[in-house]
């Protein structure tokens, strides 16, 4: 399969925006990714990325709650999700091409202007602390967790 060609495009914001078209597709993956990550977060702020992620899909202005994101993409037949790296943290949403314009409007509205609820704070807390129990009982997931503590040491990737 041959390289495809992209386009790098300098937005007013400064963000840069990379396209890839692929003619043979009919479908569109949007991916937003944000230079923030534990790499960069202070002791005290440690998992805040991680939070932040989870906090965006909890509802903003046109999509007020989760119910809602998932129905628009849902609904169009898309499918949406997000990660956090230790240098990014990437939302995404994958959906046919003549959809588009809801990819666009759901992740704008989820970045730009969520809500951050004081219930869905507490609430997705609680999320996040099970997560971090079912990573401390896969033994695979302890073993990278005490690899990046050893190589690392005190600091953030090693907290």
């Amino acid at each position: 399969m041959g390289r495809f060609q992209h386009v790098l495009t300098r937005m007013p914001s400064g963000a840069r925006c990379i396209t890839v078209p692929i003619p043979a597709v009919r479908s569109l993956t949007l991916l937003i990714l944000v230079r923030v990550g534990s790499r960069f977060e202070s002791r005290q702020h440690n998992g805040i990325s991680h939070f932040m992620e989870h906090m965006f899909f909890k509802g903003a202005e046109r999509y007020p709650d989760t119910m809602a994101v998932a129905g628009a993409i849902d609904g169009a037949g898309g499918s949406f999700n997000a990660f956090t790296s230790e240098e990014v943290v990437g939302y995404f949403v994958k959906i046919t091409s003549h959809r588009k314009e809801i990819a666009y409007d759901v992740l704008s509205d989820m970045l730009l202007r969520a809500k951050f609820a004081p219930e869905e704070i507490t609430r997705e807390r609680d999320v996040i602390i099970e997560e971090i129990r079912m990573h401390h009982d896969d033994p695979m997931s302890q073993v990278s967790t005490d690899f990046h503590r050893l190589f690392f040491g005190d600091q953030p990737l090693g907290w």
